[in-house]
């Protein structure tokens, strides 16, 4: 009869408290891992979404950088009358001749406007390669696209350059 009396107490402690706290134990750990497995993944999506924002803030860099040396004007030609009178400033200012100036017609790179010029120098070696320096140095959408040059034993050891820079034009976009 003790036996019994046990082994009741044993049955009715399963039913109503042992069993309900090991469905709850089982259905948390099952909690506990879908929890574990969505934490993960959202883990996962931000070192995703981390990669791609890294990715775009070096864009955006390069692009300011780039937007940087674009230099400003309403028109091809306005852009090209500043860096003319840019590079005459330089000529004038380091003694070198210019003969000639003569804005060409545009060309393009891609889906964008390239506005052309043509400095005809008469300069010696040294000079010309202050000049290319310059050119070098500007931090400015501006580069040779053309280059003659003549050597003139008569006359000192001039040369006779024919320059054709091109410049990077981008219309501004308009607001409505």
């Amino acid at each position: 009869m003790g036996l019994a009396l046990i082994a009741t107490a044993l049955l009715i402690w399963w039913v109503y408290d042992y069993e309900p706290q090991l469905s709850r134990l089982t259905f948390a750990r099952d909690a506990v891992h879908q929890a574990q497995e969505r934490q993960e993944m959202l883990k996962n999506r931000l070192q995703r979404f981390s990669a791609d924002d890294k990715k775009q803030q070096a864009q955006n860099k390069q692009l300011e950088a780039l937007s940087s040396r674009i230099i400003p004007g309403k028109s091809i030609e306005e852009v090209n009358a500043q860096v003319q009178t840019e590079l005459q400033k330089f000529l004038d200012d380091h003694d070198i001749s210019l003969s000639s100036y003569q804005a060409m017609a545009p060309g393009k790179w891609r889906d964008y406007k390239l506005g052309k010029m043509q400095f005809r120098l008469s300069t010696t070696t040294r000079k010309f390669s202050e000049v290319l320096e310059y050119l070098e140095k500007l931090d400015t959408a501006v580069c040779v696209t053309g280059m003659n040059i003549r050597y003139q034993k008569r006359k000192k050891g001039l040369l006779n350059v024919t320059l054709e820079l091109s410049t990077f034009f981008v219309e501004e976009e308009k607001t409505s």
